[in-house]
């Protein structure tokens, strides 16, 4: 009631049954869930195409549609455990395969250091070398 107040009676529809939904949330359906037990087995599309629809009022282009997506969903490949994902052998590589940064590649040019060198050693050695 302070709701409508503050709200105003403006914004409220006059129609507006505000004491039956005040009602709907105190005593909505409750299951005891101690008791309840579930099994998962196929699911039954028409069944709830049907439940959604008839009893809930569901538009039956909508459900038709999700339920497809249901169904197409429910063929795709499963996911895998984690346990088959971490179980898997470790690839080893040949020494010959690995990254040596000392090997020269067979036609390398001279390295940096060997630039670094020539260019020390002064123009007199150079123009010997020449």
């Amino acid at each position: 009631e302070k709701v409508i107040e503050e709200l105003g009676p403006e914004k409220v529809p006059a129609n507006f049954r505000y004491q039956a939904a005040r009602d709907f949330f105190r005593e909505c359906e409750a299951v005891d869930t101690s008791k309840v037990e579930f099994e998962f087995k196929e699911p039954d599309f028409d069944g709830l195409t049907s439940y959604l629809v008839d009893q809930w009022s569901f538009d039956k282009e909508r459900v038709a549609r999700y339920v497809e997506r249901l169904r197409n969903a429910k063929n795709r490949t499963k996911q895998r455990p984690l346990d088959s994902f971490f179980g898997r052998a470790k690839v080893e590589i040949k020494d010959s395969d690995k990254f040596d940064p000392t090997k020269k590649k067979a036609g390398a040019k001279a390295g940096a250091a060997a630039k670094r060198k020539a260019a020390s050693a002064g123009p007199a050695a150079k123009r010997a070398k020449a």
